[in-house]
């Protein structure tokens, strides 16, 4: 299994991509010929409570295992799991570093030792995959964020999983 990591800006406190959106359309388009699954956590980052704003690591970590880690121990026994991630998204100050965490999750917690994973952290400058995983993201972060559809519907037969996080305060 192929796993591609992003999301959409940071968690909160960053600026956004600004691609186009005729080649957010494009992108989406081509991703629609391709065999995948999108699964996604939207936070709403208001009702975040001020411990988690502090450390966006545990946050960060706590939705790669409601949403990854699942996935992951669907796979048969001996699989291999190659997790290509934002460099951003493994540039953390405290607590479990992603690649501690989910090894931790899956191999220890979860005890499945049999599974390998190989994560590789890119920079999403370079890496075309992360770019898209992107425009994907922000497709659904806008659906949640100011109720424009026209990017998500594109995608929406793909994605798998749309969960949300902290909506209801």
């Amino acid at each position: 299994m192929y796993v591609y990591l992003d999301e959409s800006g940071d968690l909160g406190f960053g600026q956004g991509s600004t691609t186009s959106e005729i080649i957010k359309k494009d992108l989406l388009n081509r991703l629609l010929k391709l065999d995948i699954e999108v699964h996604a956590i939207t936070v709403k980052k208001r009702n975040v409570e001020p411990k988690l704003r502090r450390d966006t690591n545990i946050l960060y970590n706590y939705m790669v295992g409601l949403s990854l880690v699942e996935q992951i121990l669907e796979e048969p026994k001996g699989a291999k799991v190659v997790i290509n991630v934002d460099r951003r998204i493994t540039s953390i100050t405290s607590g479990f570093k992603f690649n501690e965490y989910l090894r931790y999750k899956i191999w220890y917690e979860r005890e499945r030792r049999d599974v390998e994973l190989e994560i590789h952290p890119l920079d999403s400058h370079e890496a075309y995959a992360i770019q898209g995983v992107d425009i994907t993201c922000n497709s659904i972060f806008k659906k949640y964020s100011s109720n424009n559809y026209r990017l998500f519907n594109i995608i929406q037969s793909k994605v798998k999983t749309d969960r949300r996080l902290f909506f209801s305060k």
